[in-house]
């Protein structure tokens, strides 16, 4: 059972519709002292606009051939 504890973090959830809005929401949402968990991280591509912005990024996906390539 859920306690009033659990739920004082500040986390925020962001969810968008297609790469264009998503992208467009990093500069509103990600701060540099954010921890930001990146979920269908894909080639990169976003990952690479989104790591300089915050202080860790955390990417991950489906596909292990999508996150061998996403680190290079």
């Amino acid at each position: 059972m859920a306690n009033d504890k659990q739920f004082k973090t500040k986390t925020l959830f962001v969810a968008t519709r297609g790469v264009t809005e998503y992208r467009k929401s990093i500069d509103e949402y990600i701060h540099s002292n954010d921890i930001v968990l990146e979920i269908g991280c894909e080639w990169g591509t976003t990952s690479e606009l989104i790591l300089p912005k915050c202080k860790q990024l955390i990417a991950t996906d489906v596909s292990q051939e999508c996150i061998d390539r996403g680190k290079k």
